[in-house]
């Protein structure tokens, strides 16, 4: 990931993290703890990472097996050291509904262009962000 215009480096780590839901039983709930204590392990992530996994554990990643396995995982770790949560904002949710929105009519309805889903979601984020007080119109 290149340096943005302000000379800051940063990278979005994607996906889904493990969690717990708190409306499941007491049982699974503790199923489902003792699951994410057991594969956070190093040793269970070494081996994760042996299997193709990746991994944010730093020890793992900070390896010469891990950086080895593939061709890009050197670039995965390194990506590591300066991977920021962009969306860790209360308006969170305001935000993810027009990405849903806009990404869902295109790459699934089929409707407008990549560029207009892109606009639109980026006009609307604009709208609430400046809202906010998060940004500056």
């Amino acid at each position: 990931m290149p340096a943005g215009p302000t000379g800051e480096r940063f990278a979005a780590l994607g996906g889904q993290g493990l969690s717990i839901n708190n409306y499941i039983d007491d049982a699974r709930q503790q199923a489902s703890f003792d699951f994410i204590e057991w594969f956070s392990q190093q040793e269970v992530q070494a081996r994760w990472a042996e299997l193709g996994g990746y991994t944010t554990n730093k020890m793992v990643l900070e390896t010469d097996a891990f950086k080895n396995a593939t061709p890009y995982n050197a670039a995965f770790a390194d990506t590591m050291t300066f991977v920021k949560d962009f969306w860790n904002i209360p308006e969170f949710g305001q935000l993810l509904e027009p990405a849903q929105r806009y990404l869902h009519a295109y790459v699934v309805g089929g409707e407008g262009t990549a560029q207009e889903a892109l606009d639109g979601m980026a006009f609307e984020h604009d709208e609430i962000l400046i809202e906010a007080g998060v940004i500056e119109e």
